[in-house]
């Protein structure tokens, strides 16, 4: 259960231990992250799922077969989010008439970012908000997807090469 705790972006102590094995990666997270951009970090190609389509349709073949916690929502340009708590909170019987579109996040309600934002300045606004993924949207489209997992991932990369100076980002 332990190990189950420290899987970051899950609802339990994922903004505290992400910020402590970013600082254990890097000695300084500040540092590390200096002018770093989103687009940097970022999956440029998130997996976004269409509105109409009904939740069983979404587990069966989204999340489970891709391993998503969360995908943005399209009804022709982006609409929101839905993640694995928002079908949870929606009785499995329903699922197969339940469409996405009545269970995700409206946009209104999804903080997103622009790919020039400062990583820095996310990864504090994902911390203290509780967020664990962060659309990516350039003149009203979704370009990517920042997660808290490809934050670590970025860290981790760099530490493994060894790229401690900020003027190496990847």
């Amino acid at each position: 259960m332990g190990v189950f705790n420290l899987i970051p972006g899950l609802p339990l102590d994922g903004g505290r231990v992400l910020r402590s094995i970013a600082w254990k990666i890097t000695g300084n997270i500040q540092n590390t992250l200096q002018g770093v951009s989103v687009d940097k970090v970022m999956n440029p190609r998130p997996v976004a799922v269409p509105a109409n389509i009904s939740l069983q349709k979404l587990v069966n073949e989204y999340f489970v077969p891709q391993g998503l916690r969360a995908a943005p929502v399209v009804q022709g340009d982006l609409a929101g989010l839905i993640t694995l708590t928002d079908i949870a909170r929606v009785g499995r019987e329903r699922w197969a008439y339940t469409p996405v579109g009545h269970v995700m996040r409206l946009l209104e309600q999804v903080y997103v970012t622009t790919p020039e934002q400062l990583l820095y300045d996310l990864l504090e606004v994902m911390v203290t908000r509780g967020i664990n993924q962060i659309p990516v949207v350039q003149d009203g489209r979704l370009v990517g997807l920042l997660s808290r997992e490809s934050i670590l991932r970025y860290l981790q990369v760099r530490e493994s090469l060894k790229m401690d100076e900020p003027r190496y980002a990847l």
